[in-house]
């Protein structure tokens, strides 16, 4: 069965250069620039966040906005899979009504205060790559020929870690919301199934998560934790949760996260454990 539910690769994408086109023209220094001069703009930078208000809001509010739509896309094709797909469908018209417009609005306010940490983040690093290079040695002249080549390379980084990071975190958020409405307490975690997939998450590929006891993927392969997440909702996951809206979309037996380990568990047992109502396996 192919899964409704798929990492949201476009808007990734799509924040991220909004993002590069905003501070594309800031943090640049000219070719006559000293340290002085330099250390004088990371400060100006860093305090760029009343500058990005407007936009910071702006942008946040498309990418929630677009996220919660294409999330109910994925909800509709869900309900063609489960018993209780009209349920959904409801669920859906009253969403209309604007019965989740609050909680999207907190997502909103929490997503432009990242956006509006940008600079300052992006300017943090500037300065640690500036030290390591003069502790290696160089010569002021010698890092500033350097400088726009790095500058360049860490804005796209940290850039691109948010943009992954709170997309992932924003669509995990909007799925759990419309999963817990519905009385759906499970989620199927699901990786992206490739070579970057860290060593915890690989591990957990598959596995059967309750929404309100995420698990410590690395404390249970014996890594230092990162303390307990739900896919998607740590920083650079790809990871998607898929909700479980029938036991039909597992393979059974399936390994199931619960009270701190995985354990292996047939339909049965797992309909027992987790008392979910029988006609779900429908």
């Amino acid at each position: 069965m192919n899964p409704p539910f798929q990492r949201p690769l476009r808007f990734e994408l799509e924040y991220a250069r909004e993002l590069n086109r905003l501070l594309a023209n800031f943090l640049v220094f000219p070719s006559s620039a000293n340290m002085q001069e330099i250390n004088q703009r990371m400060t100006e930078y860093k305090a760029m966040a009343e500058f990005l208000e407007q936009f910071a809001d702006t942008l946040a509010t498309s990418m929630i906005t677009q996220l919660a739509n294409r999330n109910a896309i994925s909800w509709r094709q869900a309900a063609t899979q489960a018993s209780q797909g009209k349920t959904i469908y409801q669920m859906l018209k009253q969403e209309i009504a604007g019965d989740k417009e609050l909680y999207l609005h907190r997502l909103i306010a929490e997503n432009a205060t990242y956006i509006k940490t940008l600079p300052s983040s992006i300017a943090e690093l500037v300065s640690q790559h500036i030290q390591r290079e003069q502790m290696a040695g160089l010569r002021s002249s010698e890092i500033i020929k350097t400088l726009p080549g790095a500058v360049h390379r860490l804005k796209r980084f940290e850039i691109e870690r948010l943009a992954r990071t709170e997309v992932a975190k924003a669509d995990t958020a909007i799925t759990r919301v419309r999963s817990e409405s519905l009385g759906l307490a499970w989620y199927q975690w699901e990786t992206a199934n490739d070579a970057r997939v860290r060593q915890a998450h690989r591990y957990m590929d598959a596995v059967l998560v309750a929404w309100n006891d995420p698990p410590a993927p690395e404390a249970l392969i014996g890594m230092k934790s990162e303390g307990h997440y739900n896919a998607g909702n740590i920083y650079n996951c790809r990871c998607v949760a898929l909700p479980l809206v029938t036991l039909s979309q597992v393979s059974w037996p399936a390994r199931v996260y619960f009270q701190g380990r995985i354990s292996r568990l047939t339909q049965y047992k797992f309909a027992l454990m987790s008392s979910l109502p029988l006609q779900l396996s429908s």
